[in-house]
């Protein structure tokens, strides 16, 4: 039980450090895809779902022009 709690540890912050590589590339999408299997993976990693809403918050396009 303990081995399987900690391998999927080990991959949520592998596929946190994969979402964090799409993220210097400007990948959005596919950074915000990987945090949220992150998250899925290790729910208390409060890191992951903060790098998720940078990333939502990257991606979306704002329209400033409202008149």
């Amino acid at each position: 039980m303990i081995a399987l709690k900690v391998s999927k540890i080990y991959q949520s912050l592998y596929i946190h450090s994969i979402g964090n590589q799409l993220m210097k590339e400007e990948k959005y999408k596919e950074a915000i895809q990987c945090y949220t299997k992150a998250m899925e993976l290790d729910a208390a990693n409060a890191v992951f779902p903060c790098n998720r809403f940078v990333e939502l918050l990257l991606s979306a396009t704002f329209d400033f022009n409202c008149l």
